[in-house]
């Protein structure tokens, strides 16, 4: 539970913080490397902001610091594949406040961390197909708990796993090897797979149940981590317009399913809104010419009633 409070107070430290339209290079999704200067200004000026910086500090530098002697020690967390969602959320998550404070201060230390880590899930999901390569397990866990902290992972280290000269460790042969970019892509096509499924036949564009909601930014971040320009937007137009029986389409059965209100019809105690005023975001950040936010103003008046 702290990982996951922690991961929605980090994400408004830049989400609503930032607004400016950047080429997709990395990171994207929460930030960009333009909007660097402007986010370390409001960590300088406002308490709010320095105290979650500090927050970061305080979970991550002492794991840094014995990361540095002892890589193994902190692969050794990582469960295998299938299961215990918990454990790899943890990890992830340690790895994604690595990237986040390499992102701020540009020190190798939190990337080779978070470059680590990232490279150990690569390694076993590249080889996966999107049918296999289930992080947890379950869908509903990893579209929420796993595949979106591993691509804000990916999102922000990768700029120091493209660096000339980057090594990474490898806890099996128990020692640092170049980075294989091609291997990472592959992790990532697979994770976004996992979460749109295809596989799982067409979106009929009708009713549907609360999960789509919920796996919604697992399925928007990975997506934006895949560099195929091609690919990339041929997953985000299933995931934004054609949909899937599992990820069913965003635009054409999630967003109609808001009341006249912008009300999602359910428990507003389950959290949906907030998940979809988090992906419309993202998407008017990065796709401004899609006009996503002020084609969807109810949903945005729905959180404040």
């Amino acid at each position: 539970m702290r990982n996951l409070k922690m991961s929605i107070s980090v994400m408004v430290l830049f989400c609503l913080l930032t607004s400016a339209h950047a080429a997709l290079e990395h990171p994207i999704i929460w930030a960009t490397k333009a909007e660097n200067a402007r986010i370390l200004d409001n960590i300088a000026k406002y308490s709010w902001a320095q105290s979650l910086n500090a927050s970061l500090h305080s979970h991550v530098d002492a794991k840094v610091q014995a990361h540095k002697s002892n890589p193994g020690g902190t692969l050794s967390g990582m469960p295998a594949l299938g299961g215990n969602m918990a454990g790899h959320n943890k990890l992830l998550t340690l790895g994604v406040e690595s990237a986040i404070l390499f992102y701020l201060t540009d020190k190798d230390e939190y990337g080779q961390m978070s470059a680590d880590i990232f490279s150990a899930y690569a390694k076993v999901l590249a080889p996966k197909t999107p049918q296999t390569a289930a992080i947890s397990g379950y869908i509903m866990d990893d579209g929420r708990a796993t595949v979106p902290q591993l691509s804000i992972l990916y999102d922000f280290v990768q700029p120091f796993l493209a660096r000339s000269g980057t090594k990474v460790y490898d806890k099996d042969s128990k020692s640092y090897g170049a980075v294989n970019m091609q291997t990472g892509q592959k992790a990532m096509l697979n994770a976004a797979g996992n979460i749109v499924q295809e596989f799982s036949g067409p979106d009929k564009h009708g009713i549907v149940s609360n999960h789509p909601v919920l796996t919604s930014a697992g399925a928007l971040y990975a997506i934006l981590c895949i560099d195929n320009d091609t690919e990339r937007e041929r997953l985000f137009k299933i995931f934004w317009e054609t949909g899937t029986k599992t990820t069913a389409s965003f635009k054409n059965t999630l967003l109609p399913m808001l009341s006249s209100q912008g009300i999602w019809p359910e428990s507003v105690s389950y959290s949906f809104q907030p998940n979809i005023i988090l992906c419309l975001n993202v998407i008017d950040r990065i796709k401004p010419e899609m006009h996503v936010i002020a084609d969807n103003m109810k949903a945005l008046k729905g959180c404040f009633i």
